[in-house]
This record gives C-alpha cells, structure tokens and sequence, in this order.
C-alpha cells in the first residue's frame, strides 16, 4: 500500500523572527511569513519584496490538507520567495528529508 499525505503544515522562522514565541493562529513576520501574489512580488534589481505586507500576509504557519496537499505544498514550496530556506520534514528518515533551497 502506497503511503498518500493528506495533510502538510509548514512553519517559517528566520532571523528576525526565531526568538519570538510562537502561535499558530497569530505569528507573523515580515521577511519569512507567507505572502499572496501581490505581496510576493521581488523586485528584479534588489532581490527585496516589492511591497509591503497587506493585512492577510505574513503568517508563519501554512496549512496545505486534502488530496493534493503534498503537490501544493511543493507548489508554494518552489519560489524565489524561499530562497535559501532550510527544509526538514517530521517523520522523515534519513538525510533525504533535510533539503536547502
């Protein structure tokens, strides 16, 4: 039987943000928390986000459920916006489960 996730929570800390404590429903951080496209956007120049966090972005948690969560976790998971993010997997085995972006 082939194992199917149904379920991918991915949490973010990053230097200006891993001493803060954390809360699911309420961590936020400007440079690592999650943004919606128009937040999301890098300015070619810089490398820096082109603007600043509107009221639904910047949370620290993300939650991907359901038949196709492995398949949008990657998704998400795969833009510049995580560049040079550190991944490790729970429940993983091995190094395999360890990747940097």
């Amino acid at each position: 039987m082939r194992h199917e996730p149904n379920l991918v929570v991915s949490q973010t800390a990053c230097q200006v943000c891993k001493d803060d404590p954390f809360d699911p429903e309420t961590s936020k951080c400007h440079e690592c928390g999650s943004r919606c496209d128009q937040c999301g956007k890098i300015d070619q120049k810089t490398g820096q986000f082109q603007t600043p966090l509107c009221e639904s972005c910047g949370h620290r948690e993300r939650v991907f459920n359901g038949f196709n969560c492995a398949a949008e976790f990657c998704k998400w998971l795969c833009t510049k916006a995580h560049k040079n993010f550190t991944v490790l997997a729970h429940n993983g085995k091995g190094k395999q489960f360890m990747y940097r972006l």
